[in-house]
């Protein structure tokens, strides 16, 4: 719920992918539908992870929907706009007034601590407040593009980088996404 609201909040409306979670994502969302939620998908889960299969759904979205600027999102993260800028429509706003098709996102990954162990809980936002910036490559995370005619693809890259129909002019101002890649130990293991 955290991903989805703190979406809603930034006036990005969000189409949900669900690979058969089993943590109550689609009876939690299905109160958002009609208000930003535009719909739910179900993408069969066989008992094996298939991620490139999930990120070819979502390249055959983004050629579908009907969508000023798309973004790529897992349930993990927390999407924000660069400093001083009030939300993420406002900024892709900005950023499309100055030509620009792709927008960087610099990551900060949340992780527990031997001395705050503990996070599994709908207040981890404000509790688990240990991270570490991640780039491995610039650019590393492209996950908001100007809609093209043409294919956007991702999987080719895991989902953090995308090819367009030609090479996108990549906004200077990187947006911010927190990354929270477990909550607890138990999470963890």
């Amino acid at each position: 719920a955290a991903c989805l609201e703190n979406l809603f909040r930034q006036g990005v409306q969000v189409y949900l992918c669900d690979n058969d979670s089993t943590d109550r994502t689609v009876a939690i969302a299905s109160g958002y539908l009609g208000a930003g939620l535009l719909g739910i998908e179900r993408i069969p889960h066989d008992g094996t992870y298939q991620w490139e299969r999930i990120l070819r759904r979502k390249e055959a979205l983004f050629r579908e929907l009907d969508a000023d600027w798309l973004m790529h999102v897992d349930a993990d993260e927390i999407h924000l706009p660069p400093p001083g800028h009030a939300s993420i429509a406002a900024a892709l706003a900005v950023a499309d007034a100055q030509g620009y098709e792709a927008v960087e996102f610099d990551e900060f990954t949340f992780v527990p601590t031997r001395e705050a162990p503990e996070h599994d809980h709908p207040d981890y936002l404000a509790t688990l407040r240990t991270y570490y910036p991640f780039r491995p490559s610039s650019p590393h995370c492209v996950r908001a593009y100007r809609k093209q005619a043409g294919t956007i693809e991702i999987a080719w890259s895991g989902g953090h980088l995308a090819r367009l129909p030609h090479p996108p002019k990549l906004s200077r101002e990187p947006f911010r996404m927190k990354h929270y890649l477990f909550l607890s130990e138990a999470q963890a293991a």
